[in-house]
């Protein structure tokens, strides 16, 4: 090293001996240390520093998540490298000057990560395992329930859009039939299976799955048929869309399609001759121009709702309320258009109106705020049944939620059922934390009073 031009110094940190090696070039200090069997290096000292101040008072050594981790690539290649996501924030916020939002996002939904070497004469490969924070347990609740969706209707499945129509309806269903279920905690509003072949199952059943794999037999017929540099590239395309779909929801983005049509129409061209008669081609060639117009057209119609409707989402005036009505024929169709619609006319207190709408939104989306909704509509109309079905029905949907749970035990005080109330109470003030919020401490609090209130008094006991 120091024939290569680095300075070397060393200097004892708890009976541990630190190298330190300083480019001349750069300027740039590598500090290195032999910890029991361990080798530590940083360009930070103080991370070498922590390192062996922790070797006889581990913290990361006894998590739980790490010992996972290690155990799954214990005995495994050359050399194991461990990473700690809980770091990652820092280490990038050196390289870009600051914190970052989606950065800290990701940290905080992963564990730990174990990867280790392999090498031969052939090639060199790194293996490993992530351990995601309940991520892969939410999802498998996720599978559990769309499972049950395809089930019920397998061979032509429940229509476009069912997951977001009958998802939630599914999982408050298994939820409700098993509440100690070790999942429960993790379940929350969702939008997509996180499998897009799970997906296409319960849309359009076995007759759809059947049509995607005999559409992937044809294209790799054609791939074959002609085979050409660019075909291998588009094929590659396609298939890590395929993989990345088994995992997520790609074909939620536009992007992903037009790169689909693309990869699709390089592996069908020069596969096929088609003639087509020239008459033919020109009456294609308008259809196509009429079909685009139109589609542009209704395009046009729908961007401009759609900035109308921006505008006025977050002021229920009763100027508003009829521009919701004026957008219903354009965006109609839209559950999220009709939950703000829904919620504008609450606001106005237009009860029977709200109500309508609401109702309509629910054939197109199951949804835990809509549920809300409609339980508050229910109750100001004094139909405390369907209320309490509504919240209750909330509440399996996300049993970690506090909300539904409080306006159940908010309707028995209203309607003076102390026992109810009572135990209602006792069950939101026993409630696990899944995460700690403003509106939990202030629910958890205004229960305890009433609660502590109410039994010195003896009110619950009166009813």
């Amino acid at each position: 090293l120091v024939m290569s031009g680095f300075t070397v110094t060393n200097r004892m940190h708890n009976s541990i001996n630190i190298l330190e090696m300083r480019d001349s070039e750069t300027r740039d200090i590598f500090y290195i240390a032999f910890v029991d069997n361990h080798l530590v290096g940083s360009y930070t000292s103080g991370l070498v520093e922590s390192a062996i101040d922790s070797r006889n008072k581990p913290k990361i050594g006894l998590d739980q998540s790490f010992i996972e981790t290690e155990k799954l690539v214990s005995g495994k290649g050359l050399v194991r490298v461990f990473v700690n996501y809980a770091r990652v924030p820092q280490f990038m916020s050196i390289y870009l000057g600051t914190r970052n939002e989606y950065i800290d996002l990701f940290s905080n939904s992963m564990n730990f990560a174990g990867l280790y070497l392999n090498t031969n004469k052939e090639r060199m490969e790194v293996k490993g395992y992530t351990l995601k924070k309940d991520s892969a347990d939410g999802r498998l609740l996720i599978w559990n329930c769309s499972w049950r969706m395809i089930i019920d209707s397998p061979m032509y499945g429940h229509g476009f859009d069912a997951f977001r129509a009958h998802y939630m309806d599914y999982q408050a269903n298994y939820l409700s039939q098993y509440p100690n279920n070790e999942y429960a905690m993790l379940a929350d509003n969702v939008i997509s299976p996180f499998n897009e072949y799970l997906n296409v199952a319960l849309s359009c059943g076995f007759l759809g799955v059947l049509i995607l794999v005999f559409g992937v037999l044809f294209l790799i017929v054609c791939y074959y048929k002609d085979y050409k540099y660019e075909k291998r590239v588009a094929l590659l395309s396609l298939l890590g869309i395929a993989v990345f779909s088994m995992f997520s929801y790609p074909l939620k983005y536009p992007f992903v399609w037009i790169v689909m049509y693309f990869d699709v129409y390089v592996i069908l061209r020069g596969s096929f001759i088609w003639v087509i008669p020239s008459l033919v081609k020109r009456i294609l060639c308008v259809v196509a121009i009429i079909a685009g117009m139109v589609v542009f057209y209704k395009l046009c119609m729908r961007i401009d709702a759609e900035y109308k409707w921006n505008a006025i989402a977050y002021f229920p005036t009763n100027e508003n309320v009829r521009a919701y009505k004026d957008l219903m024929p354009i965006l109609g169709d839209d559950p999220y258009f009709l939950y703000n619609y829904a919620v504008a006319l609450y606001g106005k207190g237009c009860l029977e109106e709200s109500l309508n709408v609401a109702l309509q939104c629910r054939t197109y989306w199951a949804d835990y705020d809509l549920e809300l909704l409609l339980g508050d509509i229910y109750l100001d109309k004094n139909e405390h049944i369907e209320a309490e079905s509504h919240y209750r029905k909330a509440s399996f949907m996300c049993p970690s939620r506090f909300t539904p749970l409080y306006k159940i035990y908010s309707l028995y005080r209203r309607i003076g059922d102390g026992k109810e109330a009572t135990a209602m109470a006792q069950l939101i003030l026993e409630k696990p934390i899944k995460i700690q919020s403003n509106t939990i401490d202030f629910i958890k609090a205004q229960v305890s009073w009433n609660y502590e209130v109410g039994a010195h008094l003896n009110l619950f006991d009166h009813a």
